[in-house]
């Protein structure tokens, strides 16, 4: 897909994306900030749909004039860089999750709204609804009480974190996250009851 037709189709369907993505209620030191969070989660989001695989590639792939010039067309303002990978992951780790699930929200609502979804919908009046759980996040050290623990020979091989996924899906395999909700042990226990 060329440049030209990702900004018609982002602007087509969320005109309001970027302005969304600006709002979000930014956890930095506002006398600190040279890149907005808009800036930043574009970058984030480019992470993903160019498949660059690692936070790093954003300085060797997207630290180009043309990209810069694509991506100041996105955002809100001017900057005259792309902003380092350590700037991405530093504002990343501190948001707070829902902010990104209200954008997330405020996309479905838009293609609910358009009926850019209609003719997905089964029986040509029901929006299917997929739920799954699944691991989500797996670290090397615990890092809050609400872990889970996956062990081999009584020894913890990593902790982890279940999540429970609402999608809206389609027959076209299209899925679009429209809830998620971390599952927790807050009873104690150590495995999940499912």
């Amino acid at each position: 897909m060329s440049g030209d037709v990702f900004f018609k189709t982002v602007h087509h369907f969320f005109p309001k994306l970027t302005k969304w993505l600006q709002s979000v209620d930014d956890p930095r030191n506002e006398n600190k900030i040279i890149y907005g969070p808009s800036h930043l989660l574009w970058l984030g989001i480019f992470l993903f749909l160019l498949r660059l695989g690692s936070k790093r590639k954003i300085k060797y792939k997207l630290s180009t004039k043309d990209f810069l010039e694509n991506l100041n067309q996105l955002c809100t303002g001017y900057s005259e860089n792309v902003a380092h990978h350590d700037t991405v992951e530093y504002f990343l780790q501190r948001l707070e999750p829902e902010e990104l699930y209200g954008v997330r929200q405020k996309m479905a609502y838009r293609l609910i709204r358009m009926k850019a979804l209609d003719k997905y919908r089964l029986l040509e009046e029901y929006s299917m609804i997929a739920v799954d759980g699944t691991g989500h996040l797996v670290y090397k050290e615990r890092h809050c009480p609400h872990c889970l623990t996956k062990e081999k020979d009584g020894k913890i091989l990593y902790y982890y974190h279940n999540v429970l996924e609402a999608k809206l899906v389609t027959d076209t395999g299209l899925a679009l996250s429209v809830e998620t909700e971390f599952i927790l042990n807050s009873d104690g226990a150590t495995k999940q009851d499912c």
